[in-house]
C-alpha cells in the first residue's frame, strides 16, 4: 500500500512511529512472517500514544475523529443483523458528530454522552433479524461495542482506552468483516489513511482511499460526505490542526 500525501503532513515523531510499525509483522493479523516478538496491541498503543502531545484538546479531537470513522464503517454490520434499527443508529452517529462539533466550540458534551448511552442500551435490546443469520455472535457484539466505545471516546478521561477497544474490534476482531483474510491490508489502511486523517481532522478525498474495505460504494461515499461536512464546519472556524498547530507539529505552511 502506497503512502499518501497526508502522511507527509504529519509531524516527524508520528511519521517515525508509523514507519517503524509498518515494518513489523503480527501474529494477530495472521502473518506467516510474524515471529512473536511484536504485539499488535503494543503497536496500536504506540500509535495512539503518539497523538498525545502537549495539546490534549487536539489529541482528544483526533481520537473522536477516528472513532467517528469506524462507527460509520461498522454501521452496515449492525444494519444487516438489525435492519429495523436505522433511526436509532443514525441518532447515535449524529450524537458523535455533535460531540466533535461541540469540542471545537469548546462546549460541554455530557448531555450528548448521556443520551447516546441511552440509545445504545435501546439498540442492544432490539431483535436480531430472523433472515440474516449470524455466522458468529462475535460479529454483532463487536460492531455494537464500536458504537458503545465511540460514546466513551467523547469523554476525555476515557478516550484513549476506548479508541484502543475500537481498534481491537475492527482490526483484529470481526466488527468490519469476519475471518483472517485481508487483516494486514486493513491494518496498513488504518495506519496510512485513518491515522493521518485523524491527526489532521481531514476526510478521504476519493473512493480509492477506501478501496481496501469490503463495503458497498454507497457506505464509502457516505463516510466521505460526513467527514467533509464536519471538516467544512471546523475549517470555517479556523480550527483545523493544519492551520492552528503548525508550531506544535512542525507541519509545513499550506
Amino acid at each position: 500500500m502506497t503512502i499518501n500525501h497526508s502522511f507527509q503532513m504529519l509531524p516527524d515523531h508520528l511519521q517515525a512511529v508509523i514507519s517503524k510499525i509498518r515494518q513489523q509483522h503480527y501474529a494477530e493479523l495472521y502473518e506467516p512472517e510474524a515471529d512473536g516478538t511484536t504485539s499488535l496491541s503494543e503497536a496500536l498503543n504506540e500509535v495512539i500514544e503518539a497523538f498525545d502531545t502537549n495539546n490534549h484538546i487536539s489529541c482528544h479531537r483526533s481520537y473522536v475523529w477516528m472513532a467517528l470513522i469506524f462507527t460509520i464503517l461498522v454501521e452496515p454490520t449492525i444494519e444487516y443483523y438489525q435492519p429495523s434499527s436505522k433511526y436509532l443508529r443514525q441518532d447515535i452517529i449524529n450524537l458523535i458528530e455533535s460531540g466533535i462539533e461541540k469540542s471545537f466550540n469548546k462546549s460541554n458534551t455530557s448531555s450528548d454522552i448521556i443520551l447516546a448511552k441511552q440509545k445504545i442500551d435501546q439498540l442492544k435490546k432490539m431483535p436480531l433479524s430472523k433472515e440474516n443469520k449470524l455466522p458468529s455472535i462475535q460479529v454483532w457484539l463487536e460492531a455494537i461495542d464500536v458504537f458503545e466505545q465511540a460514546i466513551r471516546v467523547l469523554d476525555y478521561e476515557q478516550a484513549k482506552p476506548a479508541i484502543l477497544e475500537i481498534l481491537d474490534n475492527c482490526l483484529e476482531g470481526y466488527a468490519l468483516f469476519p475471518g483472517s483474510q485481508g487483516r494486514r491490508d486493513l491494518f496498513d489502511w488504518w495506519l496510512l489513511n485513518v491515522v493521518p486523517a485523524s491527526w489532521l481532522w481531514d476526510y478521504f478525498k476519493s473512493l480509492d482511499d477506501l478501496k481496501i474495505l469490503p463495503l458497498p460504494t454507497e457506505i464509502k461515499r457516505h463516510l466521505i460526505s460526513v467527514l467533509r461536512s464536519i471538516h467544512a464546519k471546523i475549517t470555517t472556524k479556523k480550527e483545523t490542526r493544519l492551520t492552528n498547530q503548525v508550531s506544535e507539529t512542525s507541519l509545513p505552511q499550506v
